[in-house]
């Protein structure tokens, strides 16, 4: 669910349905286990916790997905080093 509401936060714009691949499958999963109900409770809370996340962690996934533009694939050190040097510029 975070990589929607990062994808949302990145380009301004909403990406409902559409956009992120994990947010879909989240969705899939929580309607196979019956938690899934349009507007419900449950699933508004965990929008709302998957969007703190990436609030509180922006500059870490912006430079991931900067080291990943430039480099196509990363190993852990480099996740760690990307996220270590996160806001210090």
């Amino acid at each position: 669910m975070a990589g929607r509401q990062a994808e949302e936060r990145a380009t301004s714009r909403s990406c409902r349905d559409s956009a992120a691949d994990d947010y879909l499958r989240a969705k899939t999963e929580a309607v196979n286990a019956g938690l899934y109900a349009e507007g419900s409770a449950f699933w508004r809370e965990q929008e709302e916790l998957a969007r703190r996340f990436v609030d509180k962690h922006w500059h870490e996934i912006v430079a991931v997905a900067e080291a990943l533009l430039k480099h196509t694939r990363l190993w852990r050190e480099d996740v760690q080093r990307a996220v270590s040097s996160a806001g210090r510029e």
